[in-house]
């Protein structure tokens, strides 16, 4: 940060959430291992809960594959573990483009669509796309094409468009949970309940991954006396064991937890991730820096466009500044065609609105884009 700079804090801002010894303890203590009290009213169709949002992707194609693999088309701009999924699944996958207003070119999605069984993936890139529209289009001219919606950026929007077959998103993205992730199927999908059963059933992975990612959280608590270096060794060694072992339910650990302590907390979540959205979403207007912000939904992140070197150099100040903002994502390994696909690999960064943190933490971000981005 520049040396006039008004905003002195070392505070971190960013990484994953802590678990409060507490609230494990409080958790433990109830013991209640009913099904997770939605604060929005999710329940307008069947909902399963596993233990994250690629296990839920998994359980929705295994599904579908029961009588033969279906045909996935996915956009040119995601993560990479969607891909892990579809390829566990047994289906294979074509790209169709997203364009810089991140929604899809309609022309490259329906020429990605084969003449088999198929699934269109669509994902609702931090929470602020409304998809009703391209949902309605694919089944007006496919109408027997499977419908998927990655709401995994969209938790407080979960699966609340017409016409789609699954929905899905991820608990642990969004709270204090190790694991996490909710599975929805579609009313006019609901015929195919006993095969997703069966799928979901047939998850029998072990989530050993669960205890290193509880471990580094709750030590993340204790920062006085145990390094940070610690803590992301255990988290780190538990995403791994999750990309290798993710096909199975969510933990009793994380249900306890959600329904101990976060199933309260879910509309002061709500509510602060709203305002840190506007007061960031302001002062990015004041700079003039391209990003996307919809008052009237909760963003996982706000999301900045900037060029390659400039974004870089950004995050590489925040990061000198404890403040921690990812990038979505980087480019895929798995297919040659998306290594130079899509621009938004290169340009945006994620900047972080979540409810652990107030608008003099936004402040500090801005300030830190005023000195980059600004006339200095």
């Amino acid at each position: 940060m520049n040396s006039n700079s008004k905003i002195k804090d070392n505070k971190i801002i960013g990484g994953e959430f802590a678990i409060a010894p507490g609230i494990l303890e409080g958790a433990i203590k109830e013991r209640d291992n009913s099904a997770i009290c939605f604060t929005e009213a999710y329940y307008d169709s069947s909902t399963y809960l596993l233990s994250s949002g690629r296990a839920a992707l998994y359980a929705a194609l295994k599904a579908e594959n029961v009588t033969h693999p279906v045909h996935v088309s996915v956009p040119d701009y995601l993560c990479e573990s969607i891909i892990d999924a579809i390829e566990d699944s047994g289906s294979d996958y074509s790209f169709y483009h997203i364009e810089d207003d991140l929604y899809p070119n309609m022309d490259s999605l329906f020429d990605s669509v084969s003449d088999g069984k198929e699934a269109v993936i669509l994902i609702n890139y931090f929470g602020v796309l409304d998809l009703q529209n391209i949902i309605d289009k694919i089944k007006q001219k496919l109408p027997e094409t499977i419908v998927i919606l990655d709401d995994v950026q969209n938790y407080y929007g979960l699966g609340k468009e017409m016409g789609y077959d699954y929905a899905f998103t991820s608990l642990r993205k969004w709270f204090p949970v190790p694991d996490g992730g909710v599975l929805k199927l579609g009313h006019d999908n609901a015929g195919n309940e006993k095969n997703l059963l069966e799928a979901i059933n047939s998850m029998q992975d072990d989530n050993g991954f669960v205890s290193y990612k509880l471990s580094g959280n709750l030590l993340k608590s204790f920062k006085q006396v145990i390094s940070d270096d610690i803590c992301l060794e255990l988290i780190e060694k538990g995403e791994i064991l999750l990309d290798k072992s993710y096909k199975c339910r969510i933990s009793d650990t994380s249900l306890q937890i959600f329904n101990a302590y976060i199933k309260e907390e879910q509309k002061i979540a709500k509510s602060k991730r709203l305002a840190n959205a506007a007061h960031l979403s302001k002062g990015l207007s004041k700079l003039g820096i391209k990003h996307f912000y919809d008052s009237n939904k909760v963003q996982l992140f706000v999301p900045i466009f900037v060029e390659k070197p400039k974004r870089d150099r950004i995050r590489k100040r925040m990061f000198d500044n404890n403040i921690f903002c990812p990038i979505h994502w980087r480019n895929s390994a798995k297919s040659d065609a998306l290594k130079s696909s899509n621009v938004l690999y290169d340009t945006e960064l994620s900047l972080i609105c979540d409810q652990r943190y107030d608008p003099v933490d936004m402040d500090r971000i801005l300030e830190i884009l005023s000195y980059e981005c600004g006339d200095h």
